[in-house]
């Protein structure tokens, strides 16, 4: 049994509003500004997309460089015999800090505590939507069938680190189109549009970090590192074992993953 979508007088009249406000912002540019708009963001999304990516690069190779000086001189089987200490240490304090975590929820205000929840509920969305659904199937790297068909599905560039980067830049892009339109919304507009507004640049490195962490988790996924095979990638260069298609899934995978978690 199908129900209608409906509306009480009160919602209608904001979502009216909102539709005309939203209306009069689009309305307020020229042709010209457009143009200078999306020229605009297309700039400062390349900019931050690749300034971004290249502090979290340094941060990843000095971390590597230390791990690599430590293994160097306390030899292998001391720094790892450390690494793994260090590993159960965390494990056994981690009920400690889950209740730490817990506590300091509880005593922020409830205001605060929305906003975290809020945060929360739309960074899993976005880490589900970009990877497709619970069971990760479809989202962002799949897009490739929709646009090529299937004889193009799981093409180096839709099921590498190229498709995250495109993301960014895409989700960038729109943010600095927001950024634009927020701006020419009447004076006296609705106070949600600032509410809106404030959230999504709170936000806005949150979501970034989900998307990648959606692509990740799809393309490990993809790896079928637990199968004997997967569907290996089209349309590569030269012939390669089932292992080097599996590895290079998952490569790319974890290094999706990596990013979302190091993104600022």
């Amino acid at each position: 049994m199908s129900r209608s979508l409906s509306f009480t007088a009160a919602e209608e009249q904001l979502v009216k509003q909102l539709y005309n406000e939203l209306k009069f912002a689009l309305q307020s540019f020229t042709a010209e500004e457009y143009q200078k708009i999306f020229a605009d963001a297309s700039k400062e999304a390349f900019k931050s997309t690749v300034k971004s990516k290249t502090e979290l690069a340094k941060k990843l190779k000095f971390m590597a460089t230390n791990v690599y000086e430590r293994y160097k001189t306390m030899g292998i089987k001391n720094a790892a015999s450390e690494d793994i200490e260090k590993a159960k240490s965390s494990l056994e304090n981690l009920p400690t800090k889950v209740s730490d975590l817990y506590y300091s929820f509880c005593i922020k205000s409830n205001e605060e505590k929305i906003e975290i929840v809020a945060g929360l509920i739309l960074t899993t969305s976005i880490v589900f939507a970009a990877g497709g659904g619970p069971d990760f199937e479809g989202g962002i790297p799949d897009i490739d069938i929709a646009v090529a068909g299937i004889d193009a599905h799981r093409n180096i560039f839709s099921h590498s680190l190229f498709i995250g980067f495109t993301s960014e830049f895409v989700l960038r892009f729109a943010y600095g189109v927001l950024e634009k339109v927020f701006s020419r919304l009447p004076d006296n507009h609705h106070f949600l549009w600032d509410r809106v507004g404030s959230f999504l640049e709170r936000n806005k490195s949150n979501t970034i970090s989900a998307i990648w962490i959606g692509i990740g988790i799809h393309l490990i996924q993809d790896a079928g590192l637990f199968a004997a095979a997967t569907k290996p990638y089209v349309g590569m260069p030269v012939n390669m074992p089932m292992e080097l298609h599996q590895g290079l899934f998952a490569a790319n995978g974890i290094a999706a993953t990596v990013i979302g978690v190091g993104n600022k």
